[in-house]
């Protein structure tokens, strides 16, 4: 197989990028312009679809789901734990843990200023 060496001249060269550019702007100009409302459409339609899943169909289960849940805690309701909620389940638990020794000490602190 042999190489074939092409040597441009310094204006080849820029005439090779200049049409290059040229190009580029061309196929920018086409699918901005010209199929940008194509689009806008399509953006539009899945804006559509995307919201009624949310309203129609996921909040009310969740309203539902809340309404559910109100008089229970979380953890009384037993939920099964995921791997993946592990450390939202730690986080939960060390704030459950800081909010208890808060109460404890406010608790504390308010029997102690009723006896002096």
């Amino acid at each position: 197989m042999k190489q074939i060496k092409v040597k441009l001249s310094k204006d080849q060269l820029q005439k090779v990028m200049l049409s290059a550019i040229g190009f580029i702007g061309l196929v920018y100009v086409y699918f901005s312009f010209f199929l940008g409302p194509l689009n806008t459409s399509r953006n539009a339609m899945l804006g559509q679809i995307i919201t009624r899943a949310f309203e129609e169909e996921d909040k009310p289960m969740l309203e539902k789901q809340q309404v559910n849940m109100a008089a229970a805690g979380l953890w009384s309701l037993q939920p099964v734990l995921l791997n993946i909620d592990s450390a939202a389940v730690r986080a939960r638990r060390i704030l459950a843990r800081l909010i208890d020794t808060e109460r404890a000490s406010e608790d504390a602190t308010s029997v102690r200023g009723n006896t002096t």
